[in-house]
């Protein structure tokens, strides 16, 4: 007995689905090579074309049957499961968008899984079975339908929290905030609001993005935070070329010693600033002279024609930062 999918508790199993246009063999398997995702849907249907022959129970005759299961009767333990299939199905779809992707579970995952509790229930002789079957589904979306797995202690929070804050949009009229949450569900702000972070549902970063043939994955169009913006980058680079010419415009004002000099103290050799002692050390000369080359070039770069232009980079240069 093959156990794994049903439908509409109430109709027939088929109804819901469809059916694929009848095809030869011959065509069936040209069809499947040209379209190879209908492979899932014709399972399905089959499925539920199988449990569609088993005919629902009477209280009379479900009366009976568990009577005859009681005593250790196989073949009546055997009929409530089969004739039970449909209601296994009903539950399944409620649940069928409940699973995060990229871990879905498909509509026949969950039928399988509602097949277990429907077996477990039937075991224990409990007319409840609906019970025993979303309470399988829900163990399995919790267990397989994330990409990061939650203890149950974790989901059985995330679950109430989600139930008041149901409650509360119907009161309010509105979605709730984060601290009208935990005020009405008696928890601290901070552990509501990491309740709700661990139930954000995951991301692929192979999802694609966009239309029209023009499709992106999610990997490409993500920021990363680690690399600098490439036109911050671009502009800082443009202005330290503009900032070099104008110091070497107004270097050029000077003699090559106060140049010297100028380079050394202001440490535009890129080696660092120099104290006068080690200018004087490096260059042969005392300190005072050191001095006076120094200020006497200061100020021929104030009074020169290119002053302007260094001011205006130096202030572009801080409005940017």
């Amino acid at each position: 007995m093959m156990i794994t999918t049903p439908l509409s508790y109430d109709v027939s199993a088929t109804s819901e689905i469809g059916h694929l246009p009848s095809l030869t063999p011959n065509e069936q398997t040209s069809y499947h090579e040209k379209n190879p995702s209908v492979s899932h849907i014709d399972l399905l249907e089959c499925y539920l074309r199988e449990i569609d022959r088993y005919p629902l129970l009477t209280e009379a005759e479900e009366q009976h049957l568990t009577a005859r299961l009681v005593e250790g009767d196989e073949q009546a333990r055997e009929r409530l499961i089969l004739s039970n299939l449909r209601l296994v199905v009903s539950i399944a779809k409620r649940y069928q968008s409940h699973s995060q992707e990229p871990h879905h579970l498909s509509l026949l995952d969950l039928i399988g899984y509602g097949n277990l509790g429907l077996i477990r229930a039937v075991s224990k002789y409990d007319p409840a079975r609906g019970t025993y079957v979303k309470a399988a589904i829900l163990r399995a979306l919790d267990e397989q339908g994330r990409l990061v797995r939650l203890s149950s202690y974790r989901i059985a929070q995330v679950r109430h929290l989600l139930n008041r804050e149901y409650a509360l949009l119907h009161q309010l009229e509105r979605a709730p905030s984060h601290a009208e949450l935990a005020a009405a569900s008696g928890k601290r702000l901070e552990t509501v609001e990491q309740l709700l972070t661990s139930d954000q549902p995951s991301l692929s970063l192979d999802a694609l993005f966009g239309g029209d043939g023009d499709d992106q994955t999610l990997l490409s169009i993500l920021a990363d935070e680690q690399t600098p913006d490439p036109a911050q980058v671009v502009c800082a680079q443009e202005q330290a070329s503009e900032m070099s010419q104008t110091v070497q415009l107004l270097l050029s004002c000077l003699t090559p010693r106060e140049a010297q000099v100028v380079i050394l103290k202001l440490g535009l050799d890129g080696q660092g600033e120099r104290s006068y002692p080690a200018i004087c050390q490096h260059l042969g000369i005392c300190k005072a002279r050191v001095y006076q080359l120094f200020h006497a070039a200061l100020k021929k770069m104030r009074t020169s024609e290119y002053a302007h232009v260094l001011r205006s980079a130096f202030v572009e240069q801080q409005q940017a930062s």
